[in-house]
């Protein structure tokens, strides 16, 4: 699936850093700034305006088209603003404890968003290499908390770096001691046929409602593609 600086080509992840632009950058930091103030703890981003924008402009496309070709499909969509230090030990966000076929081993990805950036005091993103295909459970990787392995790899940019992960890759966020605000967002996007992974419940009924709710025909034509009905 793509490198991160000049590495290796993997079917793992892409980081790219300072990708987003700074304007949205700042509209992202203004909508989970929001959502903070007005639904605390809240992580669903849809229908949030600010977010939905993001993908009806189609600004991810270059990002997700490459690893999961024209047809994919819009998932989910979550974020938040973190501002005590939280870690989160390791894990994957696969649902199944069955691996992809040959076929499907990117059926699943997550664009991760950090439009304040990635740093040592914030909580940087650090990726277990070589985990995607394992046989575990998600909770599976849980066991080793926060613990870093020489061959992890700790991921920092400034302000609108993004990571595409596959969705079985295995990731953590260390705490921070000294408690700095720290802002992500995933969006999570699946290629067409993607049994495996069934939209969520509380996207239901919301996958239908999105291409009605922009003005332009051109930007609710592009998401009735992307949230077309997932497999069940």
């Amino acid at each position: 699936m793509g490198t991160h600086g000049g590495g290796t080509a993997t079917r793992e992840y892409v980081v790219a850093p300072d990708w987003l632009p700074p304007r949205w950058c700042d509209r992202l930091r203004a909508g989970l700034d929001d959502l903070a103030t007005t639904e605390p703890g809240r992580k669903r981003l849809m229908p949030h305006p600010p977010f939905l924008r993001l993908l009806a402009e189609g600004v991810l496309d270059p990002l997700v088209r490459p690893v999961l070709g024209d047809t994919y499909l819009f998932h989910h969509a979550n974020g938040m603003r973190l501002t005590r230090g939280e870690g989160k030990v390791w894990h994957h966000d696969y649902d199944s404890d069955q691996p992809w076929d040959g076929r499907s081993d990117t059926a699943m990805v997550h664009v991760m968003i950090y439009p304040a950036g990635l740093t040592a005091d914030n909580g940087p993103l650090v990726l277990r290499p070589d985990t995607h295909t394992a046989r575990v459970p998600r909770h599976h990787p849980n066991q080793h908390g926060f613990e870093v392995a020489p061959d992890d790899l700790t991921v920092v940019g400034g302000p609108g770096t993004v990571a595409v992960v596959n969705s079985a890759t295995w990731h953590m966020r260390p705490p921070s001691p000294h408690g700095t605000v720290r802002y992500y967002l995933n969006y999570s996007f699946v290629g067409p046929g993607a049994a495996a992974r069934p939209e969520r419940d509380e996207y239901h009924d919301l996958l239908a409602a999105l291409p009605t709710m922009v003005a332009d025909p051109a930007e609710a034509a592009r998401l009735s593609a992307l949230c077309r009905r997932h497999a069940s």
